[in-house]
């Protein structure tokens, strides 16, 4: 597995922001690019979320607002909205087109959790 790859982007255009934070057993978790689509109904304080992965399928994800905007963020109150997503990045691959390819798993707790596969 190699180590992700510096974004190279302005940050507002970078997918995967590496090297975010740090859980409590030390290992480094990065802040996927979602987008904030509405109040998890079943959920109060909850957001769903949405993004379009590398391979074009639609993902929805779901956790508390406070975890997908960040403490110095306020929570949205119109929607669509940005919003990050924590998760760790897992490897990176170049696919047919020379592209590099993320494959993420958001963190515990984030409803669903699967490997993703973004642009990096």
């Amino acid at each position: 597995m190699s180590d992700p790859p510096a974004s190279t982007g302005a940050a507002d255009d970078a997918q995967v922001r590496h090297h975010a934070g740090m859980d409590q057993s030390g290992q480094a978790w990065s802040l996927l690019k979602v987008e904030a689509v509405g109040i998890d109904d079943g959920f109060p304080g909850w957001l769903r979320t949405s993004l379009v992965d590398a391979s074009g399928t639609s993902w929805t994800f779901a956790d508390r607002a406070t975890n997908l905007v960040g403490g110095d963020e306020p929570v949205p109150r119109s929607f669509p909205a940005p919003a990050h997503l924590r998760c760790r990045v897992r490897r990176t691959e170049r696919d047919a087109q020379g592209r590099n390819i993320l494959t993420a798993r958001p963190f515990r707790g984030t409803s669903p959790v699967a490997d993703i596969h973004v642009n990096g």
